[in-house]
């Protein structure tokens, strides 16, 4: 199976992709931490790329935690 995914990277100063996994998992949402991958830190996280509902809850929530 053929699965798309998008590499994204934190931007916040004050946040790491530990945190931010630990409070999209408490949302129902989970991430690939991408912090172990070649080249990458600990502000990068992957996604796979869903239906369009999944694409906007997703994006409703990662606000979510952005702003928490």
């Amino acid at each position: 199976p053929q699965t798309n995914f998008i590499l994204i990277k934190i931007l916040l100063p004050s946040l790491n992709v530990a945190t931010l996994k630990e409070n999209m998992g408490k949302k129902g949402i989970l991430i690939r931490d991408a912090s172990n991958f070649k080249f990458l830190n600990d502000k990068f996280f992957r996604i796979a790329i869903k239906d369009r509902e999944s694409n906007i809850r997703f994006q409703a929530l990662l606000k979510e935690a952005l702003a928490e």
